[in-house]
């Protein structure tokens, strides 16, 4: 009597256990480091259709920025001065890199022209939706807008 019961009992667990479905422990891949931004690429004349400054050529720099365009990373302490279509590509590899937690936002790299006496001047921005590279998790990304082509460098984890 007691085989039986142990053998209907071990026969109910084995069907518990069988029904129960595993816990998935493997989680895809969902954030992003960027490591480094290059500009491969930007307008040779600004919004009006003349340099980027009066004297000399644009002193580059970028900012990390949201949808709404509110500055994450600031990067104008970084600026490469007087920068000229020869010139690029100019890079940075950032100092403490920056975190995309969502994924499914569109994070933009904005470029600006630094000037000391007035507003820097936008050169354009490129938004970079890191959810769209995620089958094939690529650690260099490069895209456009307009004339202005940037690459950014990361890590997936």
């Amino acid at each position: 009597m007691k085989t039986r019961n142990l053998l209907g009992l071990l026969l109910i667990m084995t069907l518990i256990f069988a029904g129960c479905e595993k816990e998935k422990t493997d989680n895809p891949l969902a954030k992003f480091k960027i490591n480094s931004v290059r500009v491969e690429a930007m307008p040779a004349l600004d919004f009006n259709n003349v340099g980027w400054d009066l004297f000399d050529d644009a002193d580059v720099f970028f900012n990390i920025e949201d949808e709404n365009h509110i500055p994450y990373y600031l990067g104008s302490s970084y600026k490469v001065g007087n920068v000229a279509q020869a010139d690029l590509p100019v890079s940075w590899s950032l100092t403490s890199s920056y975190l995309i937690n969502d994924i499914s936002k569109i994070t933009y790299v904005a470029v600006y022209d630094y000037d000391v006496l007035d507003e820097n001047d936008p050169m354009g921005y490129v938004g970079f939706k890191l959810e769209d590279y995620i089958d094939g998790k690529p650690t260099t990304i490069t895209k456009s807008s307009g004339a202005l082509t940037v690459t950014i460098t990361g890590v997936w984890y």
